[in-house]
C-alpha cells in the first residue's frame, strides 16, 4: 500500500518516519489488522515502511493520493531544524533490483544516521 504525495513539478516516496506525537493512536491504527499472536509493537516499527506508515496515519488512496504538501489541510510536512552532511546517511534505494543497474546504484535514499525509525540501514554506514 503505497500512495503518492506531489509537489510543483516532483513526487518524494517517504518511507518512514519518526513519530513524535500521536504514538497512542499510531499503534492502534497499526494493531487493528495484525494478529493477537503477533509481538507487541515497537514505537521505532509503528512508521518504519511505507505500510506501516500508511497504516499509522490512516493513509488511504481515498483521502490522500496525490495531496500536495505545500497546500493540503490532511497531510502536511513542516520545517524542522537544520542537519550537518555528516548526520545525513544517503546510499541505494533497497527493494528494486528489477528496475535494473541505473536505478539500484543512484544514492537516491536519505535518512539520519543511527536512526532506529529506518526500515534497512546502510551497512556501510559509520559511527553507528
Amino acid at each position: 500500500m503505497y500512495f503518492c504525495v506531489i509537489g510543483d513539478g516532483c513526487a518524494v516516496l517517504i518511507r518512514s518516519l519518526q513519530p513524535i506525537e500521536g504514538q497512542e493512536q499510531m499503534m492502534i491504527h497499526r494493531c487493528q489488522k495484525r494478529k493477537e499472536t503477533s509481538k507487541p509493537l515497537q514505537e521505532n516499527e509503528l512508521c518504519n515502511g511505507p505500510s506501516k506508515m500508511c497504516q499509522a496515519l490512516e493513509i488511504t488512496k481515498d483521502n490522500s493520493n496525490c495531496e500536495n504538501l505545500a497546500s493540503s489541510s490532511f497531510i502536511w510536512i513542516e520545517d524542522g531544524h537544520s542537519l550537518s552532511d555528516t548526520e545525513i546517511v544517503t546510499s541505494r534505494r533497497v527493494g528494486i533490483e528489477s528496475a535494473g543497474e541505473e536505478a539500484t546504484t543512484k544514492l537516491w535514499r536519505f535518512y539520519l544516521q543511527g536512526s532506529p525509525y529506518v526500515s534497512v540501514r546502510d551497512k556501510l554506514e559509520v559511527n553507528d
